[in-house]
């Protein structure tokens, strides 16, 4: 409260001035009921607003909202404080709550409509506008929204139309004018779109996007002195927006002024030296224009003038880590972490170290660093990320989903938690719930590839490969040179056997100019699926030819040669590029493995023997001659051999797994459990090795905790739609009594493989146990009949004695 200048008059006796104040305290309190009280806030609440004291006027807000939570002139007062903030999501729930109270609200309703507008949500945005039509329909306002959405919805005519009707009743009226101007813009109307826009500056020449519309008009007019002009009065108007400085930055960019840009950024470090994050904005474009090593020397220049500018010094750890000098990088990171201590800086330095140092697979130290963090802020969003992500790569499911959980609560819009939560959420077999939180991370994400392909992927895998478009959509409009999701939507559209879309997409591919590889082996692929076995292999051809140092066009033509049926060609294409290049270990791969699918186990053997003096280290030539050995049943060769392979490349993922399965074969079950156990440990997401272990455990051995130990590894394959992990969650849920847990992925596996007889076996014992013994006897009865046939099928005695007992 302000105090008053002093009166020339004589002060009143002290007990006069008491009991004159008493008295209108108490007539006050006798007067003022609740519903005034909020009506004197609101309207205090309206005249600071006017005054555009927005905290004084907050503040009045507020206190009318204690005492009446509903009270729709105080939640619009929020509601507009929440605009001029442009904090849109609050706007938005804030005039929601207000429509939903004050259905006759047309201001409320013109605004959230205009924010639903600009949110892209076009079929609300046209209810609201319905509703809005109902209350006035014969407004300017009302009839300028209607055109707005109708031009958003593609119908250019009607909206026309609104917005003519609408200037009759106001001249003035903005929105209708920038309907209008937006139609001259699109027509190519260039000098009309300025006529209109100036028309709807003349109040509002402050007005940004009147004036951005403004200036898309004077590019497409040429008018490029104009245009910067424009730009400038808006820094004027609001010069510590750097925004607008960034957007003139790439205004000078997009028309081949680098200079004018650089120039820009440096102008608003000048204008703001006190602003890092100016100083970052400058570092980044000079690291986009003239590289990282520029970047690093513009960095160096700050931190030499403010030796603690931590966030200088954790870019240029970013830039040292871009410029693979891990060193640097890391002293950086050490750095801040000493210096700043338990401040943001000092715990987003820890988290930098905590990562690379998981990435290097020492995770107890990164785990002691995450632990560091989460003591000085137990929320902090590094720290929980993580750590989330060390839970997942440890199947800690449910850890993962707490600390992704308590992330969200804090920061709702964190892109990565939310893929990290859909991920988790998938491992866990909760698809629905996955999918929610993939789609939410793609639109938190803007969309971004990194968000975006991860949520695509999961639809593919999800079956639900319709969806992939829209999900890609945006991805695709913000670049549309992306080939990654033009591989994922092609494939999408194969999956789903739509071949016009697909060549569509090819199409599109083959007009971007840099992808010819790509182009084209699209194009074999949508060839291959319509059986036009001769133009796909010539497309294939063609991208090998673009391409013949590259490995894989070369599998895929050698796959398009496979699936015409025409292994010969493949064989002869094969020699050719060995004949030019006798050193490709790829080719002389795959021709090895041609001649042990064509039967001729000297050729393999020779051919991968050839890539083994070449390579003693090949990993896939091993592999190739392990399958021979096997195949031939000569076991102890092929134990040796996989020991000798492990001698040359110790530690080998693909030669331990394929050891454990080769223990397995030899009827070693114990040796097995124990390869696995330790593969395992060293990679606990691997699911064929969550798979084989449980399923030895459930058949090796017969204790209640192997069986329990074999449910609970289990539970990581429920999200698979391999039906033999399938069946592993079925079958461990049917050694732990839970028949009814067990029926659906039992049944669903034996559905997908037929021809399995264990697959069967499985299902027909569960049936057995829940007292349905007709089916049980169909199913038990069907893995013998495929036995019979040859099927190779371990159980049959039991089988037998389970019929038997029936």
């Amino acid at each position: 409260m302000q105090q008053s200048n002093p009166s020339p008059r004589a002060a009143w006796p002290r007990t006069a001035a008491t009991a004159l104040v008493l008295a209108l305290s108490l007539g006050l309190a006798a007067c003022s009921s609740p519903e005034e009280k909020v009506a004197s806030f609101a309207k205090k609440g309206q005249s600071y607003l006017e005054q555009s004291d927005l905290v004084k006027a907050r503040l009045e807000f507020q206190n009318a909202l204690q005492i009446a939570p509903n009270n729709v002139p105080s939640l619009y007062g929020m509601a507009l404080i929440a605009e001029r903030g442009s904090d849109w999501n609050r706007a938005y729930g804030l005039l929601s709550k207000v429509v939903e109270l004050d259905p006759k609200n047309l201001p409320a309703q013109l605004k959230l409509a205009k924010l639903l507008l600009a949110a892209g949500q076009v079929d609300k945005a046209l209810a609201v506008s319905d509703a809005a039509s109902k209350l006035e329909p014969e407004s300017a306002d009302t009839l300028a929204l209607r055109a707005a959405v109708m031009f958003k919805l593609g119908d250019h005519k009607a909206a026309v139309d609104l917005a003519n009707q609408a200037l009759k009743r106001e001249p003035g009226q903005v929105d209708a004018l920038v309907v209008l101007a937006s139609q001259s813009l699109l027509d190519g109307h260039g000098e009309d779109t300025l006529k209109y826009l100036d028309r709807a500056l003349e109040k509002n020449e402050k007005d940004v996007a009147l004036q951005l519309i403004k200036i898309q008009a004077l590019e497409k007019l040429s008018k490029l002195d104009n245009a910067e002009a424009i730009f400038r009065k808006l820094i004027g108007f609001y010069p510590d927006n750097k925004v607008l400085r960034h957007m003139l930055a790439q205004f000078f960019m997009k028309h081949g002024k680098p200079e004018q840009a650089e120039a820009t950024y440096r102008d608003t470090v000048k204008a703001q030296p006190s602003d890092a994050e100016a100083k970052l904005d400058l570092v980044r474009f000079i690291g986009q224009l003239k590289g990282p090593g520029a970047a690093a020397t513009e960095l160096q220049a700050f931190i030499k003038a403010d030796p603690k500018a931590w966030d200088l010094k954790l870019m240029l750890a970013g830039l040292r880590q871009q410029q693979k000098q891990m060193d640097a990088a890391r002293a950086l990171w050490k750095e801040v972490a000493d210096e700043a201590g338990k401040e943001p800086a000092g715990l987003r330095a820890r988290a930098a170290l905590a990562a690379d140092l998981l990435g290097s697979g020492k995770k107890p130290e990164a785990n002691a660093l995450i632990a560091e963090i989460l003591e000085a802020d137990a929320r902090n969003e590094q720290g929980l990320l993580l750590r989330a992500g060390v839970a997942l790569d440890e199947r800690r499911l449910d850890d993962a989903v707490a600390d992704l959980r308590t992330i969200l609560r804090d920061t709702p819009s964190s892109a990565q938690a939310h893929a990290m939560l859909g991920r988790a959420l998938e491992m866990q077999g909760s698809k629905d719930l996955a999918q929610e939180e993939y789609a939410r991370a793609a639109q938190e994400g803007k969309f971004a590839p990194i968000f975006a392909m991860p949520y695509a992927e999961f639809l593919m895998r999800a079956g639900k490969a319709r969806l992939v478009e829209p999900a890609l959509r945006e991805t695709l409009q913000a670049d549309p040179t992306y080939l990654p999701a033009y591989q994922l939507l092609a494939q999408s559209y194969l999956n789903s056997g739509d071949l016009v879309a697909a060549q569509k997409v090819a199409d599109v591919v083959a007009k971007l100019g840099n992808q010819a590889v790509a182009a084209n082996q699209l194009q074999g692929a949508v060839d291959m699926a319509r059986n036009q076995f001769d133009s796909s292999i010539a497309a294939y051809k063609k991208a090998y030819e673009l391409s013949p140092e590259e490995t894989q066009p070369m599998v895929a033509l050698v796959g398009s040669y496979l699936r015409a049926g025409k292994l010969k060609e493949a064989q002869a294409f094969l020699q050719s590029v060995l004949a030019a290049s006798p050193d490709n270990l790829g080719a002389r791969l795959l021709q090895a493995r041609l001649a042990a699918q064509a039967g001729d186990a000297e050729a393999a053997q020779a051919g991968f023997d050839a890539v083994l003096q070449r390579d003693p280290k090949n990993a896939q030539a091993y592999l190739g001659q392990l399958g021979l050995l096997t195949s031939a049943q000569k076991l102890d060769e092929a134990d040796a051999l996989l020991q000798k392979g492990l001698q040359q490349i110790p530690g080998d993922f693909s030669l331990r797994l394929a050891r454990a399965s080769l223990m397995e074969q030899r009827h070693q079950p114990e040796q097995a459990i124990t390869l696995y156990e330790q593969l395992h440990k060293d990679r606990p997401n691997a699911e064929v090795v969550i798979n084989n272990l449980a399923g030895l455990l459930a058949d090796a051995r017969s204790t209640e905790a192997d069986y329990k130990r074999a449910y609970e590894l289990a539970q990581g394959l429920r999200a698979s739609s391999v039906p033999q992990f399938k069946d592993t969650v079925g079958w461990t849920a049917y050694r732990m009594k839970r028949y009814a847990e067990a029926a659906g992925p039992l049944r669903d596996a034996a559905k997908a493989m037929p021809g399995l007889p264990v697959l069967h076996y499985h299902l027909g014992m569960n049936l057995l146990a829940q007292g349905n013994k007709e089916g049980a006897r169909q199913a038990l009865q069907q893995a013998l009949d495929l036995a019979a046939k040859g099927a190779p099928f371990a159980e049959a005695d039991a089988a037998k004695k389970a019929l038997a007992g029936i």
